[in-house]
C-alpha cells in the first residue's frame, strides 16, 4: 500500500520519493532516540512505548488498522488502477 505514495503516473515508481521518505524517517527516528536518551531513558523506550499503546489496546488497534488498511486499498484502487 505504501507504494502508491511513490508512483509516479508518467515515469512508474519514484525512486527519489522512496529515497527522501527512508531518509526523512531515519532522521525522525534518530532525532526520537537521541531525545529519550538526554532524558536519561533507553533509546528504544518511545517505541517500546508506542508498541505498550498499541498492544494495550489490541481490539481498538485491530480495528482501526483493518479500516485503514481497507481505506488505502480503495483509494489505490480507485486513484492508480
Amino acid at each position: 500500500m505504501m507504494l502508491m505514495l511513490f508512483w509516479d503516473e508518467w515515469m512508474g515508481f519514484d525512486w527519489y520519493a522512496f529515497r527522501q521518505f527512508l531518509f526523512t524517517l531515519g532522521t525522525l527516528c534518530t532525532l526520537i532516540s537521541l531525545v529519550a536518551m538526554t532524558e536519561g531513558y533507553s533509546w528504544w523506550q518511545p517505541y517500546a512505548s508506542i508498541l505498550g499503546y498499541f498492544a494495550d489496546r489490541a481490539a481498538a488497534s485491530l480495528i482501526g488498522f483493518m479500516l485503514l488498511f481497507t481505506g488505502l486499498f480503495y483509494y489505490w484502487r480507485l486513484k492508480v488502477v
